[in-house]
């Protein structure tokens, strides 16, 4: 069983430490700049798509994207794939518009349903 990962403004009751890629809605200083092509692979990869899919589109190997993207996630703090796009978001490195099938609701609306 995992404990729970707090999102938003730190609970004053104690409770776990947000992680430092979040500070409260602005970006944490980056470790390292991302190289224009560590970026192009890290949003092929945020669109769903494999290393080998990725490769043939750059025109590249997939040992070079598995190592781009290694470097990529290294450089963003990230354990994987998942941890760096999500870092990548935060950051704004990736805009949720770059992402396939992404669609964003309109300023003040919400998914939940309200009930009288």
């Amino acid at each position: 069983m995992t404990a729970p990962v707090q999102v938003g403004l730190p609970q004053t009751s104690g409770g776990p430490t947000p992680h430092p890629a979040v500070r409260y809605g602005k970006p944490a200083k980056h470790r390292a700049h991302l190289t224009r092509r560590e970026l192009e692979m890290l949003r092929l990869a945020a669109n769903g798509n494999t290393n080998e899919t990725i490769a043939r589109w750059l025109g590249i190997t997939s040992t070079t994207v598995n190592h781009g993207l290694r470097r990529a996630y290294a450089k963003l703090g990230a354990s994987d794939r998942t941890h760096a796009v999500a870092i990548a978001l935060v950051r704004g490195l990736i805009a949720p518009g770059e992402i396939a099938g992404v669609q964003m609701l309109p300023r003040g609306t919400s998914v939940h349903r309200h009930t009288a």
